[in-house]
């Protein structure tokens, strides 16, 4: 027993000598959390012109009508109606304008009326819509259609406090567009 003793110990010393000592392990170094770049986004600083600022800050399109209002009877294809929305394009300061033209498929009778609501017997009509791209250069609102790349002008005009459009004005035509409430489109209309 005392030779098993002995020969343990040996065994052990020989183990605990030829063991390497490991060298110890530094810690790894800090991560260091930086802030993402600063990136000016068109969409978030405030808009240079007026009428940018009006229109981005209603959350549907504004929309102003041209609109024939008396006594009339419009034989077919003869327009009596032109509806202008203006919308945000989220992204610049361009706007997204959409032209509305409505004309007569039928004989169409406007009947107007002071002292209420016009009376208006409508039998059928089309309606045709062009997109456009609009820029504004001061109170001049250029739209160009995306298919025909036809310019169209309109004229902003804005009341004192520049917080609404009071209408527009077509630069060609001299038509009157006041403002009207939106309508959204019709699911059974195909663009």
């Amino acid at each position: 027993m005392k030779k098993i003793l002995i020969l343990l110990l040996a065994i052990t010393c020989q183990v605990s000598f030829s063991q390497t000592k490991k060298k110890s392990v530094p810690p790894p170094p800090k991560l260091k959390i930086l802030s993402p770049p600063k990136v000016n986004s068109p969409y978030s600083s405030k808009p240079k012109n007026n009428v940018v600022t009006i229109v981005k800050d209603n959350s549907f399109p504004l929309s102003f009508k041209f609109e024939i209002n008396k006594d009339t009877i419009f034989q077919p294809n003869s327009e009596f109606a032109e509806i202008i929305e203006i919308s945000d394009d989220g992204y610049s300061e361009d706007l997204n304008v959409t032209i509305i033209s409505r004309t007569a498929s039928d004989t169409l009778k406007f009947e107007y009326k002071d002292d209420a609501k016009d009376d208006r017997i409508m039998y059928s009509y089309f309606e045709k819509r062009k997109w456009c791209e609009a820029k504004m250069n001061k109170e001049i609102m250029a739209a160009v259609d995306k298919e025909s790349k036809a310019k169209i002008e309109f004229k902003v005009v804005l009341d004192k406090a520049k917080k609404k459009i009071l209408y527009l004005e077509n630069t060609a035509t001299k038509r009157k567009y006041m403002p009207t409430s939106y309508e959204a489109p019709s699911p059974s209309i195909g663009f």
